[in-house]
This record gives C-alpha cells, sequence and structure tokens, in this order.
C-alpha cells in the first residue's frame, strides 16, 4: 500500500491515492468530520442549567429553604420560557440581527486560536452544517428514534424515583436525584442533541430510525404478559 505521505509527493497523487486506498480510508480523506456549531446560545443552555442546579442541590443541603425554591422558579420557569421563546431560530440559517450574536458566532474559532497561538497546535478540519429535517420526505408523525425514547425514559424514571422518594420522606435522596437529572443527565442528553440533525449519517440508527414498531412490539408483549396475572386477580376478586 501506498504511503499517502509519499504519494503527495508524487504527480497526480490524487489518482494514484483513490486507486491503492481502501474505500474508506478514501472516504474519510475526502469528507470532514462533522461536528456541531457551539454558538453562544447552545453554550448558555447547559451553563445555566449546571450552574443553577448543583447551586440549588447545595443550598438544600445547607438547609436553606427559600433561594432553592426561586432557583427552581427560575429555572423551571423563566429561563425554561425564555430559551423555548427563542430557541425556533436555533440551526436556521436566518435569524434577526438584535440575536445574531447567539446563533452565528461559533465558540470554538476562540478555543482553536487560543490552541494555534499556545500550543501551535492547527485546527482541524470540520464541517457543522444541519438537516431541516430528520427524516427526508412527508411523514404522518415525528419519528420515534432511540435518543427521544432515551430523554423520554430519563425523564419519566428520575422524576418517579424523585416522587417515590419524596413520599417515603428520603429528602436528600430526593435533593440528588433531582440534581442528577437536572445537571449530568440533562447535559449529556443535551450534547447528545446537538447530534441529532447532522448531515453526515452519523448514528443514523440511534438518531434517524424509526423506533415505533419495536414500541409496539413491545406493548403487545408487555400486555401478553401481564394480562393472564390481571384476569387471575380479577378473579379472585370476584365474591
Amino acid at each position: 500500500m501506498l504511503d499517502p505521505a509519499i504519494a503527495q509527493r508524487v504527480p497526480n497523487s490524487h489518482n494514484v491515492l483513490s486507486i491503492l486506498l481502501p474505500r474508506h480510508v478514501r472516504r474519510e480523506l475526502n469528507t470532514p468530520s462533522w461536528h456541531p456549531k457551539i454558538t453562544p446560545y447552545r453554550l448558555i443552555v447547559p451553563s445555566t442549567t449546571i450552574g443553577l442546579g448543583s447551586a440549588k442541590a447545595v443550598l438544600t443541603q445547607s438547609g436553606s429553604t427559600v433561594i432553592p425554591t426561586t432557583l427552581e422558579w427560575l429555572v423551571g420557569t423563566v429561563l425554561f420560557l425564555l430559551f423555548f421563546s427563542i430557541s425556533a431560530y436555533d440551526s436556521r440559517e436566518t435569524f434577526p440581527k438584535s440575536l445574531s450574536w447567539l446563533f452565528e458566532y461559533d465558540c470554538m474559532d476562540l478555543v482553536w486560536w487560543l490552541l494555534e497561538s499556545l500550543s501551535s497546535r492547527r485546527r482541524p478540519q470540520y464541517c457543522f452544517d444541519e438537516k431541516l429535517t430528520i427524516v427526508d420526505g412527508s411523514v404522518y408523525h415525528p419519528p420515534l428514534t432511540a435518543y427521544r425514547i432515551l430523554v423520554c425514559s430519563a425523564a419519566t424514571s428520575f422524576g418517579a424515583s424523585k416522587a417515590v422518594l419524596g413520599y417515603l420522606r428520603l429528602s436528600t435522596a430526593v435533593t440528588w436525584s433531582d440534581w442528577a437529572l437536572a445537571v449530568p443527565v440533562t447535559t449529556i442528553l443535551y450534547v447528545l442533541g446537538l447530534y441529532e440533525y447532522n448531515s453526515s449519517s452519523i448514528w443514523s440508527h440511534f438518531f434517524v430510525e424509526d423506533r415505533s414498531r419495536d414500541i409496539r412490539r413491545c406493548q403487545y408483549a408487555v400486555y401478553s404478559f401481564i394480562r393472564p396475572f390481571c384476569y387471575r386477580l380479577f378473579l379472585s376478586m370476584r365474591p
């Protein structure tokens, strides 16, 4: 196999590489990797969640009640409505000029500039263009992807566990389960969500493939499993 470094010094090296290199290697050389554009808006959302969520957990553990309640109201109501009202401009090419600083600037430009200045490390080549829709063509309903199932499952499980722990009066466990959902879990899911509309088909089975049939099969299997028990319970309760 021809070394790419040697091929660069050979005339018509592009043709030589296209013949001698494997197909997947040629694709990696010709196609830049994909990473989401880290705009100030996308940086502010997880930063406020991490900061205010951690502050609420620490203040609650220290015995304060007024400040944590205020922080929860601030995050759960004010910031949520604010972020939700301007989130429609995220991933769009056109937005009001007053909001251009939130959605146009790429924060990674500053990071790579600092790395190039301090360590002489060159900025890697990658693209960040996004698709407008997950599934091409018209669909009757949004696709129920594995990522969306994961988000719903995480919210349901942590919410249910918080309610159960609250009924059991385990205040410490409630505080830290609330923190776990608000900080690490939400941050991880948010970062994963930035790759949902990638244009390079990254993790297409996770972000694109519709799992509605699998959900219906699981529902039917659960129904078939619990139906006999429910029927026996009904018969045992009859006089």
